[in-house]
């Protein structure tokens, strides 16, 4: 959300071209950052899901390894997006967009693409084939995993299917949002080093896909929120009540009958709503 607004302040005119350059930093700077950011913490969260489908538990991790891991992975997404932050541009005419611009230096450009490979097309490949283990697991294998004197239980089974399979697609979404962005910013970069001019051309041309993939970037992390409360059946529940009964207050309405006190006369047939 902060990535759409400071993106929206910067191509909007209404500012200054200095504040609009700093804006752009800003904004390159987050995004650069939250998605392999995103990508190496969903690529966490997947092997542990497999564990639990799996029934494997290789070692009971203790909140202070998981406050390690999470450290390891902002820094990694960090010094990730330094390289490409550090070369961006603001393009003050049409179309007005934040783009990285051209690297010309061919060694961090190398580095660039390795690092951004890594942390996030790497991760994202990885998760979906661990899902897809788990996704074969859950289908295809009938095969019942012993932990000990118990077994997993149809119930538990069940359960876990229910979680998985939203969690799954909530997953790819949040992934397939952010990707084709942050693709078409590293193919002009890419071109951009053997033809300097090539990112102008390719925006004038292609400039509606760019702000598709933009709009649908800075969606992402609004709608995502709602997605992932969606993934529990206790909201779906609750959600569910909510919305029946806002229905049946709206198209139903309580009668009720006024009892004829004795000694006056009023009429015993008399009803409000």
């Amino acid at each position: 959300m902060i990535s759409g607004i400071l993106d929206y302040s910067t191509i909007a005119g209404f500012t200054t071209y200095q504040n609009a350059y700093i804006l752009c930093v800003a904004n390159a700077a987050i995004v650069l950052t939250i998605l392999p950011g995103a990508c190496l913490t969903l690529l966490v969260m997947s092997f542990e899901r497999y564990q639990a489908v799996a029934v494997i538990r290789l070692r009971k991790i203790k909140l202070t390894t998981v406050l390690k891991i999470i450290l390891i992975i902002w820094l990694t997404a960090i010094v990730s997006a330094v390289i490409p932050t550090v070369y961006v541009k603001f393009n003050n005419y049409y179309p007005n967009v934040c783009t990285i611009g051209r690297i010309d230096n061919y060694t961090l450009l190398i580095i660039s693409i390795i690092l951004f490979s890594t942390t996030s097309i790497l991760p994202i490949i990885m998760m979906l084939i661990i899902y897809g283990l788990i996704i074969y697991k859950l289908i295809y294998s009938k095969q019942v995993v012993k932990i000990g004197p118990s077994s997993i239980t149809n119930n538990r089974e069940k359960n876990i299917r229910r979680t998985i399979f939203p969690v799954l697609l909530i997953s790819v979404f949040t992934t397939a949002s952010s990707v084709p962005y942050i693709l078409l910013s590293y193919y002009t970069l890419i071109n951009e080093y053997y033809y300097p001019y090539f990112g102008e051309s390719f925006l004038r041309k292609y400039y509606r896909l760019w702000i598709f993939a933009a709009t649908w970037y800075i969606l992402s992390p609004i709608v995502n929120p709602f997605l992932y409360n969606l993934a529990s059946s206790k909201f779906r529940k609750i959600l569910h009540s909510l919305l029946c009964y806002r229905r049946r207050s709206l198209f139903h309405t309580k009668i009720v009958w006024i009892k004829p006190i004795s000694g006056q006369g009023f009429d015993s047939s008399r009803k409000t709503s």
